[in-house]
């Protein structure tokens, strides 16, 4: 009884990741801006924000290292991408390698997201408090960018 109860779910959770791989493998992510428009969308940030030359420059700093430790990541996530896919050259898949193959792969993504939350949370605690309204403006359209909702640079509002 025990042994159907596992290898029901085992099943379970392998049609799901199946599922997951199909979804991100289906459905890239529009690429993001290069390295020119991501100096942009600093400045951009940076002056909407009204930042001192001291928040500038901790700002910088900070979107240095995100960016450095994101292609990282991506460079980790591409490289497990690639062993995934070698499990279609093998005669006989080990099912529970490549769900975990595939776990290590959605948390590269997830490991993504939470820095990338870092670095702007980060940001907001540079922030004074009268800069914070025109930061909840800012984290929006960025949001619409890192989602792939708006592919050209984001017109930040002017007051």
């Amino acid at each position: 009884m025990k042994n159907n109860i596992f290898k029901i779910g085992f099943f379970c959770l392998l049609i799901i990741n199946g599922v997951l791989a199909f979804v991100m493998l289906n459905h890239p992510r529009p690429p993001m801006p290069g390295p020119q428009a991501k100096a942009d969308l600093m400045f951009k940030i940076s002056n909407e924000l009204n930042l001192s030359e001291s928040q500038k420059e901790s700002f910088f700093t900070s979107a240095e290292n995100h960016q450095k430790g994101m292609a990282m990541i991506e460079r980790q996530q591409k490289r497990l991408v690639k062993e995934y896919f070698e499990y279609l050259k093998m005669p006989v898949v080990d099912e529970e390698a490549k769900a975990e193959k595939l776990n290590e792969i959605a948390l590269k993504e997830a490991e993504k997201i939470n820095m990338t939350f870092a670095h702007f949370e980060e940001l907001k605690s540079l922030c004074k408090d009268e800069q914070k309204e025109a930061f909840n403006r800012i984290i929006s359209e960025v949001q619409q960018i890192l989602l792939g909702e708006r592919r050209n640079m984001p017109r930040l509002p002017r007051d």
